[in-house]
């Protein structure tokens, strides 16, 4: 008998507990409302900034002379982001109504077809930040490429590339 009313206030109990868990989740969100605050020009704005400063640091850690701005140029305007990722209308999330309208084989012909054009572009932005970096380094002293190759060998450290990559055990 003692066993049933604590089984009863037991489970009494765990339904209020779950019930005032219930009424204080926020009512589900409708489509379009997740962003509603995200401002993407601010975004944009604040990256350029951190990608300004960034560039102006490596170019004073550098010590970039007037011969060597060309070279530094071209890098800095190729390390800026592509913006090609954007979403156009053809991308997974914008789709929907023409995925929805296909049979599953040919959903997942598709989406392997985006996914190849991803990689592509991705293959070029590498290409051409890899050609610019290279084209730098090229001009740089000795003395500069000393402290870029150690701007990087940092960089990666804060990555955990050393670990990860195959540059033994991370230090620091």
């Amino acid at each position: 008998m003692k066993f049933a009313q604590i089984s009863v206030v037991a489970a009494i109990a765990s339904v209020a507990v779950s019930s005032v868990a219930f009424a204080q989740e926020p009512p589900p969100m409708h489509p379009g409302e997740a962003h509603k605050g995200w401002d993407p020009a601010a975004m944009h704005a604040r990256m350029e900034a951190r990608q300004a400063e960034r560039a102006k640091a490596l170019h004073d850690a550098l010590n970039i002379k007037p011969d060597q701005e060309a070279a530094f140029a071209a890098f800095t305007a190729a390390m800026h982001p592509d913006h090609d990722g954007k979403p156009d209308g053809k991308g997974w999330s914008h789709d929907h109504d023409a995925m929805a309208a296909m049979t599953t084989p040919e959903r997942l012909d598709r989406m392997q077809q985006m996914m190849d054009e991803r990689v592509a572009k991705r293959h070029e932005a590498f290409e051409r930040r890899a050609g610019a970096t290279k084209a730098l380094y090229a001009v740089l002293s000795p003395e500069q490429k000393h402290t870029f190759d150690a701007l990087a060998e940092l960089k990666g450290r804060e990555h955990g590339w050393g670990r990860h990559h195959g540059g033994g055990p991370k230090m620091g």
